[in-house]
């Protein structure tokens, strides 16, 4: 869950004014969460606060209190004037907003089936477009097959398998790519610039260089790159890791750290537990809460 609020903080300042490059200052004074990482820690407070229980009434009080609590993170008016309404029902979006959020979901469950079920209860309250409820399966079903050690292959497969073609260029990417706050437009290139990365440093700074929707963008491929790069169950992508020099590795934690001084406390304490409840997966010296 992390990896999504890192590539939100990163991504934001290039939302608006893309870069279309890989060489750019990871953090700086303007770098800031987004309701990308608003709407992600609400769900997450409600997994701590309820556990499984799927009670889509409390759900859309999370999501409305959160959204009221930092309406300036970059909600979209129409979503700001639902929150500000009596309505709870859901209002058939495909927006990129289900598959930002969903992070949590696969380190709450416990198999595939439950992923699946979490990632249907948590989406369908807003977007309950079918594009939107796929492409929320889709990331929360891969995060959770990385969690537990699935290669990039495995990914690919079960993807184009099941989902999404992904038959992209970066260099095409980088030049055509445009604005774009769909599921079925910007989630597919999120899986694409994952499959591509060579480290963790690198899938940020490459899901940047497209350009689009940066801090959504951003958001969806770190939380794939996070529990792939991170996580000692992925033999593959942590060996990538360990392989890095120590600069490398420090530049990895000192990024961490710099994205987590951007949020108040009261989110931190909110990752923090969450941390501490359900990631028994990623490597703990790279994430540090406390300094």
């Amino acid at each position: 869950m992390i990896g999504a609020l890192v590539g939100d903080v990163i991504g934001s300042r290039f939302e608006f004014n893309n870069i279309k490059s890989k060489e750019f200052e990871l953090i700086t004074d303007e770098s800031r969460f987004t309701d990308d990482s608003v709407l992600t820690l609400a769900i997450a407070k409600y997994f701590l606060d309820n556990g499984k229980k799927l009670d889509s009434l409390k759900l859309i009080k999370y999501i409305k209190n959160f959204a009221k609590t930092y309406a300036n993170a970059g909600f979209g008016p129409s979503f700001l004037r639902r929150v500000n309404s009596e309505n709870v029902l859901p209002y058939n979006s495909y927006g990129n907003g289900a598959p930002m959020r969903v992070s949590s979901v696969s380190y709450v469950a416990n198999s595939l089936e439950e992923v699946k079920k979490l990632s249907y209860f948590v989406t369908s309250i807003t977007h309950n477009h079918p594009e939107a409820i796929k492409g929320a399966e889709a990331l929360s079903s891969s995060i959770y097959m990385l969690l537990n050690g699935a290669t990039k292959s495995d990914i690919k497969e079960f993807i184009t398998k099941n989902y999404y073609a992904l038959n992209y260029s970066y260099d095409d990417l980088v030049k055509n790519y445009k604005f774009d706050v769909s599921t079925q437009n910007s989630l597919p290139e999120a899986f694409y610039i994952f499959l591509i990365s060579d480290n963790l440093i690198d899938a940020i700074r490459t899901s940047v260089s497209i350009g689009g929707d940066t801090d959504t963008i951003g958001d969806m491929v770190m939380s794939l790159a996070f529990p792939y790069y991170l996580n000692p169950k992925s033999k593959e992508g942590y060996k990538v890791t360990l392989s890095l020099s120590e600069d490398k590795k420090e530049e990895i934690k000192n990024v961490i750290k710099g994205v987590l001084n951007k949020f108040p406390k009261e989110l931190i304490e909110i990752c923090r537990l969450f941390e501490e409840r359900y990631d028994k997966y990623l490597d703990k010296n790279y994430i540090k809460f406390n300094d």
